[in-house]
């Protein structure tokens, strides 16, 4: 019969291990990415998507997905390529807000330009 022997060190260490790798969820290691989630619910909402479950259910993605996104966690390629694809958007606009490569009629769907005529003061 072999017994197990575990000193004091190996099982605090053992203790100490679990201890880390539940203090920090997988959450809060992702950087969130600033406005990108305001430019997805805006996509969303100029697509006339009301709900962000509808939408997800669309895309065919899930629902926690998305609105992780919406949230600011980082958008995956995979939806990214997606969402350019269904929608004509740039990913430098989904990732980096850059209108320079959006057509001007989604630019003004999406709320980055204004209506022809209309100046900004």
């Amino acid at each position: 019969m072999v017994v197990s022997v575990q000193t004091e060190s190996t099982a605090s260490s053992r203790q100490m291990a679990r201890k880390n790798t539940s203090a920090t969820p997988a959450r809060e290691t992702r950087e969130k990415l600033s406005g990108q989630g305001d430019r997805l619910r805006r996509l969303r909402l100029a697509f006339g998507f009301e709900t962000s479950s509808g939408f997800a259910a669309y895309m065919n993605i899930g629902y926690q997905r998305w609105n992780a996104f919406e949230n600011d966690f980082p958008l995956s390629r995979e939806v990214a390529f997606m969402l350019a694809k269904r929608f004509g958007v740039s990913l430098d606009w989904l990732y980096f807000g850059k209108i320079e490569a959006l057509p001007t009629e989604l630019a003004r769907r999406l709320g980055e330009l204004d209506a022809p005529g209309k100046r900004r003061t």
